[in-house]
């Protein structure tokens, strides 16, 4: 039992012993999944209230890159925005910008879909009522249809977010030192990758965990009686 443990310990003991240099790195992935999904809630509102326009040009706008900011992956928008982008403008984009604008591009879309579902399950005799009390359009969207439609979204959300903190850990391809571009590094040195990923995973794991622990609180606040 004793030459089982020693040799576990001796296995994990530095991977353990590093958690606290790896778990620096996990401001930077919560910074980058936060500003990423907080820039995409506001891109997706965006496209959302140009889909609900009534103007045709803007719908079909909106429509248009709904689908063109879908059809690419992160991973895509990430390299191509650090690498490509600054080749043909001369303009240097820092790395953890460049992740966070890839995150927001893609992220906008599918946001865009959650809120335009969660806006058209507010009936549209709501919306007739306002219309008859002369509220403005932009009232009846204040006061009425966002906050009822926010309410619907939330789970959805919270589900696109922990998807945004999953996809956060491609941004070490371009040196953002996030949880996993540290666990990769220091793995490199001792070449026990199981190990530093499993611990990564360890974390991730916690942090979506307190996530949907949090939206549940705030469905049950925002409830409607």
């Amino acid at each position: 039992m004793s030459d089982w443990f020693d040799k576990l310990w001796a296995t994990w003991g530095p991977v353990l012993g590093s958690t606290g240099a790896i778990s620096e790195g996990i401001y930077v992935t919560l910074a980058v999944t936060f500003a990423s999904f907080g820039l995409a809630c506001i891109g997706g509102l965006i496209l959302t209230l140009m889909r609900q326009s009534g103007l045709p040009w803007l719908e079909k706008t909106a429509f248009t890159l709904t689908q063109v900011f879908r059809s690419l992956s992160a991973y895509v928008y990430i390299l191509f925005i650090y690498f490509a982008l600054p080749a043909f403008t001369g303009i240097s984009i820092p790395p953890i910008a460049a992740g966070i604008i890839g995150l927001t591009i893609l992220n906008s879309a599918y946001i865009a879909e959650i809120l335009r579902s969660a806006l058209s399950s507010v009936g549209p005799g709501q919306r007739e009522a306002a219309a008859v009390l002369g509220m403005t359009t932009t009232r009846t969207y204040t006061d009425i249809i966002l906050p009822q439609g926010v309410r619907v979204a939330i789970p959805s959300l919270v589900s696109q977010l922990t998807i945004i903190l999953k996809d956060s850990s491609i941004i070490g391809v371009i040196g953002v030192a996030d949880i996993m571009y540290r666990a990769s590094h220091t793995a490199a040195k001792t070449f026990q990758y199981f190990e530093y990923y499993t611990l990564v995973g360890l974390m991730y794991v916690a942090v979506v965990f307190i996530l949907t622990i949090f939206s549940s609180w705030v469905e049950r606040k925002l409830r409607i009686p």
